[in-house]
């Protein structure tokens, strides 16, 4: 079974043809709506209101019909993490700088604390490591070089430097996750993928190993976001750069930047006030290659 998220219509589309043909599910909700993930055929998505505050909501039907789970602190879309972490059949969130367990017996449980001041992350990704001996939650802070560790499923956090082979200490991207068959854990970076091997000592002294990318990378945060966004993008070598904004069927929007551009990584504000709300796509293009990263725009 696919199952997509259309945050237009709001609703999903299933398919069970391996993407052959698509029948859409109205969710019902007349605000803003994302899918998460699927657990066991029980799909969970976030249900974003118009004054931008997150609630989880659940459908054990495929899309038919969808139940509020009440998430226990008011979270605008911009403090909950997109991933959705599951061990042992409770489900873990992040939201408003908290971790919070839903519980097999339909109960929200209060854990650690994932704030800003306290442990410097914010704008996070995290993802769970199965070793032989633990399973444990990683995030991050990546202006700081910093990951930080979970051995207790949320209640106590250890940091930890991140130090890169090679003394690579540029920008880090948000995006963090775990390959269980290769026991490898894979952190972006400005300029190609760091990972890390047999990564149930990562609280240690592990040394990553830098991985160069010959390749374009562009993202933004936060996203979904209301009215600005920050772009940030990446060129392995200097040159010729567009930077434009495309809608759901191609039609050019508004160009954000071209012209010549040095290596390394750029950073500028997208403000999309005078545009309507939903989704669109950011195009980098530079040196005969081009990437995209899909957009929401919530007012």
């Amino acid at each position: 079974i696919y199952v997509a998220s259309d945050q237009i219509d709001v609703g999903v589309s299933i398919s069970w043809d391996e993407g052959e043909n698509w029948e859409f599910r109205d969710a019902g909700f007349e605000s803003t709506f994302t899918l998460l993930q699927v657990f066991d055929q029980d799909l969970y998505a976030y249900e974003i209101d118009g004054q931008g505050f997150a609630d989880v909501v659940r459908s054990t039907d495929l899309g038919e019909s969808w139940d509020f789970l009440d998430l226990p602190v008011e979270a605008m879309w911009s403090d909950v993490y997109s991933e959705i972490l599951s061990l042992d059949d409770t489900l873990y969130f992040a939201a408003d700088d908290q971790v919070l367990a839903y519980l097999p017996d339909d109960t929200w449980e209060f854990r650690g604390l994932l704030s800003a001041e306290d442990l410097g992350l914010g704008w996070m990704h995290w993802t769970m490591v199965t070793s032989e001996s633990e399973t444990f939650i990683i995030s991050g802070a990546w202006k700081r070089h910093q990951l930080f560790t979970s051995t207790d499923y949320g209640w106590s956090w250890q940091e930890q430097d991140i130090e890169i082979a090679g003394g690579y200490s540029g920008e880090l991207t948000n995006q963090l996750t775990y390959d269980p068959y290769r026991d490898r854990l894979w952190l972006g970076t400005g300029f190609g993928l760091a990972y890390l091997d047999n990564p149930s000592s990562v609280v240690g002294e592990d040394v990553w190993t830098f991985q160069p990318a010959t390749y374009l990378t562009v993202d933004a945060y936060p996203n979904p976001f209301n009215s600005t966004t920050n772009v940030r993008y990446s060129l392995s070598k200097p040159g010729e750069v567009k930077l434009d904004i495309y809608d759901l069927l191609g039609r050019h929007v508004v160009s954000l930047f071209t012209g010549r551009q040095s290596q390394g990584e750029h950073e500028l504000v997208f403000d999309a006030s005078d545009l309507a709300s939903g989704s669109y796509f950011l195009r980098l293009e530079a040196d005969k290659h081009s990437v995209n990263r899909k957009l929401t725009l919530v007012k």
